[in-house]
């Protein structure tokens, strides 16, 4: 019996064994804020988001927790505004850790943006001309199981998945949680600008040229990933800039977007490439979530310079 006790001791500890080994401590530098002008520290946990203001949002639908998201929470208020038009999911277990995110915008036009990366939302739109786009952290098995008991140490989540809840029923696509291992393959390799490390692009069409912003940057994933530059060729996500092309309320005027960027931030500063070719128009939003401090060495230059194209690798 004893024996028998101790085998089963030893095998439960070799299963825990295994399951911490695939588990990863996630990404990010246990940091997580909006955004480059104006910077606000953001709940990591449901608990930490009632501290801070955040509000469970109330829902037509009367949904708790969103399937591939979580529970929803808004800042200052039930619901989102084009004031706030950032949403923050957490899992709906004891935890309750961060599980996803959405970003909002509003569109005049439909040919400012690209309707498979700007989406209609499933809920909560206010007014027409409204879409989202949608960032999963965590594996959408556990997010909305109230029982799930975390295996794992990390604080933000291991994946970024894009868009989970597309029709296809795939995300989009899944932004690296490591930076890139080529500097041309799908994702292409662009500036270190300091207190925001290096930025990557990604051209929806393949083509690099689409990074200039032709057709008002509907062939570019409006979400820019940076990475940090030192140990550059095994450095961690530090931020994502989500941008639109047709401007939304930044926060000089209430809202939480930063100012439209010039053709020199847009094409040089993010992507290395020529701003006198740059066809993104000055109606322009950006919105930065920082996983990290920007003010420490993880989102600096170093000696690459700022902003720079050259890298060690």
């Amino acid at each position: 019996s004893s024996m028998r006790s101790s085998l089963f001791t030893f095998s439960l500890a070799v299963v825990l064994m295994k399951i911490s080994a695939l588990s990863l401590d996630g990404f990010g530098y246990n940091y997580f804020s909006r955004t480059n002008t104006k910077n606000v520290s953001l709940p990591m946990s449901r608990s930490d988001a009632e501290l801070k203001g955040w509000v469970k949002s109330e829902r037509k639908d009367g949904s708790v927790c969103q399937p591939g998201l979580g529970v929803e929470y808004t800042e200052g208020a039930s619901t989102h505004s084009k004031n706030r038009p950032l949403s923050l999911f957490f899992e709906a277990s004891k935890s309750g850790r961060l599980s996803a995110m959405s970003v909002r915008a509003w569109f005049s036009n439909s040919s400012f943006y690209n309707p498979d990366t700007w989406q209609l939302p499933s809920f909560g739109i206010l007014e027409e001309g409204e879409r989202w786009i949608t960032v999963t952290t965590r594996n959408t098995a556990h997010i909305c199981d109230t029982n799930a008991i975390s295996l794992d140490r990390a604080v933000l989540g291991d994946r970024l998945l894009v868009n989970i809840n597309s029709l296809s029923g795939q995300p989009l696509l899944s932004i690296p949680t490591t930076v890139p291992k080529e500097r041309d393959g799908p994702w292409k390799f662009g500036a270190c600008q300091s207190d925001m490390s290096r930025h990557w692009g990604y051209p929806l069409d393949g083509n690099a040229n689409s990074l200039y912003g032709f057709d008002h940057g509907i062939h570019v994933l409006p979400i820019i990933p940076m990475y940090s530059v030192p140990d550059e060729r095994h450095a961690g996500i530090t931020a994502l800039a989500f941008f639109t092309t047709e401007a939304q309320i930044t926060f000089k005027n209430g809202g939480v977007w930063d100012a439209s960027g010039t053709p020199a931030q847009l094409c040089s500063g993010n992507f290395c490439v020529d701003e006198n070719q740059c066809e993104y128009g000055e109606a322009n939003s950006v919105f930065h979530i920082f996983f990290v401090d920007q003010w420490t060495a993880p989102a600096q230059c170093g000696s690459t310079g700022s902003p720079a194209c050259n890298a060690p690798f």
